[in-house]
């Protein structure tokens, strides 16, 4: 496991792609190897139905003007690929 100080200012560590960027590039400098994320690929994704399972109300619109989301199926959960470090 890494840990990490998430501040407000640092944009690009607001996704999981964004921190795992950020990770390489510290595993790189410091251990002196390439390290790139690993992206999941989209060939297969497609757009199979339109129905939502979860039911959603904005209580607040003008607060939350727009909201978007995505129902995914079909996922294994396993032992991630490589192992883990711990320090």
């Amino acid at each position: 496991m890494i840990e990490i100080g998430l501040t407000p200012n640092h944009m690009d560590a607001m996704s999981h792609l964004g921190v795992a960027r950020d990770v390489c590039a510290w595993l790189s400098h410091h251990e002196n190897k390439e390290y790139r994320p690993k992206q999941p690929s989209l060939n297969a994704f497609k757009i199979d139905g339109n129905s939502l399972p979860v039911a959603v109300s904005i209580l607040n619109q003008q607060g939350c003007e727009r909201y978007s989301g995505i129902t995914i199926k079909g996922i294994t959960i396993k032992e991630s690929p490589g192992g883990c470090r711990t320090n």
